[in-house]
């Protein structure tokens, strides 16, 4: 009773080494810049604002600076839900709202410069 199998999607090795090389220089990155203020823009074009809490092998963990606005360029500060669910951004909130941002959505870090 095996139904027949088709693969629709499948990356190829060098596209498997290249994301694997680029979350390893992520996480590399928000390591080495643990607990300072950054700006984050995503791969979907959304830009937080924050501290870096915490990184692990798959996520982010940022302390945003507001957990009700996010940051546009072209517009300042606008209100934004507490939930993404349309990009699967999560928070947590105890003391302050944590987004946890997956290491491969991350296209930007800027060191934000006190």
């Amino acid at each position: 009773m095996y139904r027949q199998e088709q693969a629709i999607l499948q990356a190829s090795r060098q596209e498997v080494e290249f994301m694997q090389n680029y979350k390893k220089k992520a996480y590399n990155i928000a390591v080495q810049h643990m607990n300072k203020p950054v700006r984050i823009q995503t791969i979907h074009g959304h830009i937080f604002e924050g501290t870096i809490v915490n990184v692990d092998q798959d996520n982010l963990y940022l302390q945003i600076s507001n957990p009700n606005h996010q940051y546009n360029p072209q517009q300042q500060y606008y209100p934004q839900q507490q939930y993404y669910p349309q990009q699967n951004y999560r928070f947590f909130f105890g003391g302050g709202g944590i987004l946890v941002l997956s290491l491969f959505l991350l296209l930007v870090i800027v060191l934000l410069l006190i």
